[in-house]
């Protein structure tokens, strides 16, 4: 498993209007395998029928190139689950992290 590290900032990307507790910011090793797209950070987050899909931004694409993913569309579920533990209202957060959880424990 790659060594990934997660870091949270209060830099608002350009042409993005969020606050700055909207945004989880992820980092991911260097030595990703060629074929990956990197995520930048997360921004939002919605569920579908209890499946969490997350609008993400790909580091060195263009805003235009953001698009929603599944949380099986991760290499890492840890980050969306640090991103899940940024979304400020207590009962989205609690949903969000339970269908996290459902969908990382179904075969």
């Amino acid at each position: 498993m790659q060594p990934i590290s997660i870091t949270v900032t209060t830099e608002v990307p350009p042409a993005h209007n969020f606050t700055p507790w909207q945004l989880i910011y992820l980092e991911q090793s260097p030595t990703a395998p060629a074929d990956a797209f990197e995520v930048d950070f997360i921004y939002d987050h919605k569920l579908h029928h209890g499946a969490p899909s997350f609008k993400v931004h790909w580091r060195d694409y263009p805003n235009t190139e953001d698009s929603w993913v599944t949380l099986t569309d991760f290499s890492d579920p840890s980050l969306p689950t640090a991103y899940a533990h940024t979304v400020k209202n207590d009962a989205n957060r609690k949903r969000l992290l339970k269908a996290i959880k459902q969908v990382s424990d179904s075969p």
